[in-house]
């Protein structure tokens, strides 16, 4: 296969940093278009040759293979190879740059990324083609007739034929992104990464249909996609066709049902900037919908979320994990109305993760040792979308005894505007985040039944008792000990006064025997001694005993 190699003709530009490509400098920047003719039926280019990179400040970067910048101050709109870190692997993308920030607004090869030694070739046959080092093709747009290549100042890539007509431009093609003046058509799909770091498919995607409109969806491991964001319009414009799509601008969002479409979000603010800025609509990893400004000056700005300016911040479907209930943004567990713990959080230091059950639900044994339990206050995310609602359960207590008769449902959800055997159920087979019962400018009411297992040891107060019942035994033993020690206090104080009071009378002998004038008066011991121990008893009478004794000289 005969190849052209652009690569060599790239080797001869000077590499440019950042710094540099700020400056208008058109004679060392990559073309915006590349045109082929007869004699250049095809042209390739090598990613490892490729020497005009744009870097970011996070350290991302895009080898650039086509390259638009109106002019010094505005952002330059390329598409070339981008990657991150270290960039082991690369995606084929469009990428708006400026600010020290790098953009990605399309991309051919999300699903399955590229090393460094990948080729890219632009033939009149296929159009443009991705291959590995080995020749195998990894994407293509499958076009022929194709006479060139062109990068626009709006970010579209656009593959032309003869008459400078469009075979296939990226806008036909949105990946998570809208730009301004792209549409994303019935049937397609907004669908995001993982992640900034790990490109295969995430968990949310937004969609267009005639029934639903505009519309967000997580997708989970058990049951349909649940609806968390919806643009219905309901205005009558006249349109003759049936169109449908949505389409961004710099006013706003345009929604088209056929003959009804409504502008959404034409009070977001463009902030303004010395020169042009790049506007556009991106569906983000965790699920927002959020409209970015692009400039040289502020590099990315955040000026609308969709989704939280309609809905709340909580509205996010894993905003506080599973079970989590989420209320101004604060993540906590679910509290029943007994004021019982049925849950606790997955981890105390991050209330993020989510929240599981003290004691697990079990079907093994019969349905009868499950019960609900209503939580105030909150409600699911998906309550949004009526359609998903059981048609056949218009009660609450219906609602709530078709969840209990089923083992897969794990919550029930209702909501009405006047009476409660008139209104909406919603019994989600895969639990997630649990927000706040507020919903702007709705007129719904909103309760809550979280299904527990019932504990073999059902306590019959509420869970304050338990700790009152150890107080009290606590307080016996306390009032216990404290009535011994002060009987032992008595006896010792008893004990030391009588020890006091013989040792006083002993004193009180000594300092008698000293007074003049008195018989001389003499102890037990030294009676004892001069009588021998009472040994010869010579008289008595009354309560006296006269005995006989040896005198001693005492003094």
């Amino acid at each position: 296969m005969a190849y052209s190699i652009l690569s060599l003709f790239l080797s001869s530009l000077f590499a440019l940093s950042y710094a540099q490509l700020k400056i208008t400098n058109p004679q060392k920047f990559p073309s915006p278009i590349f045109n082929l003719n007869s004699t250049l039926q095809s042209i390739t280019w090598l990613n490892e040759y490729l020497n005009v990179i744009y870097q970011g400040s996070d350290g991302s970067k895009t080898r650039i293979v086509l390259l638009r910048q109106m002019s010094e101050k505005s952002p330059a709109v390329m598409c070339g190879f981008y990657c991150i870190d270290t960039c082991t692997y690369y995606l084929f993308s469009v990428v708006v740059a400026g600010g020290n920030d790098l953009s990605v607004v399309w991309s051919a090869n999300r699903g399955h990324p590229v090393p460094q030694n990948t080729i890219l070739q632009l033939t009149r046959e296929e159009g443009l083609v991705l291959l590995n080092s080995d020749g195998l093709k990894i994407w293509s747009t499958d076009t022929s007739s194709v006479a060139g290549i062109n990068i626009s100042s709006s970010g579209n890539l656009i593959i032309f034929n003869d008459e400078g007509l469009p075979v296939w431009q990226s806008f036909d093609h949105p990946t998570d992104t809208l730009l301004v003046g792209q549409k994303l058509k019935e049937g397609q799909r907004l669908t995001v990464s993982s992640s900034q770091s790990n490109w295969s498919q995430g968990q949310y995607y937004a969609t267009i249909t005639l029934a639903l409109g505009f519309a967000a969806y997580t997708e989970v491991d058990q049951g349909p996609p649940l609806m968390y964001y919806q643009l219905l319009p309901t205005q009558n414009m006249g349109s003759a066709d049936e169109l449908v799509f949505a389409e961004f601008s710099q006013v706003g969002l345009l929604v088209k049902l056929g003959t009804r479409a409504q502008w959404n979000y034409g009070e977001y603010n463009v902030i303004p900037s010395s020169d042009g800025v790049i506007v556009f609509l991106k569906l983000e990893s965790k699920g927002g919908l959020k409209i970015y400004q692009h400039d040289i000056d502020r590099g990315l700005v955040e000026l609308l979320d969709m989704v939280g300016e309609d809905l709340g911040e909580c509205q996010y479907p894993r905003s506080c994990g599973e079970y989590g209930v989420c209320q101004e943004g604060q993540c906590s567990c679910p509290i029943s109305l007994d004021k019982i713990q049925y849950f606790r959080s997955v981890q105390s230091q991050l209330p993020s993760l989510g929240c599981s059950r003290i004691t697990p639900l079990s079907c093994q044994q019969s349905l009868d040792q499950h019960q609900l339990v209503e939580i105030e206050n909150v409600t699911f995310f998906t309550v949004i979308d009526l359609g998903a609602a059981f048609a056949n359960i218009k009660d609450i207590d219906q609602c709530k005894q078709a969840c209990l008769q089923n083992c897969s449902c794990g919550a029930a959800f209702f909501s009405y505007q006047n009476i409660t055997d008139d209104g909406y159920c919603f019994l989600p087979v895969k639990m997630l985040s649990i927000r706040e019962s507020t919903f702007p400018r709705t007129d719904f009411s909103y309760r809550t039944y979280i299904k527990v297992q019932i504990p073999h040891d059902k306590p019959e107060v509420a869970p304050q008792s338990p700790p009152s019942v150890k107080k009290s035994n606590f307080t016996a033993i306390i009032a216990g000990s404290s009535a011994g020690a002060f009987v032992i206090l008595c006896i010792m104080i008893l004990i030391l006064s009588m020890i006091r009071r013989i040792n006083n009378i002993d004193h009180d002998e000594e300092c008698i025997g000293q007074i003049p004038g008195l018989p001389m008066r003499f102890s037990y011991e030294e009676l004892r001694f001069a009588t021998e121990d009472f040994k010869e008893k010579i008289g008595g009478g009354g309560v006296w005993n006269c005995v006989q004794g040896k005198a001693r000289r005492w003094y």
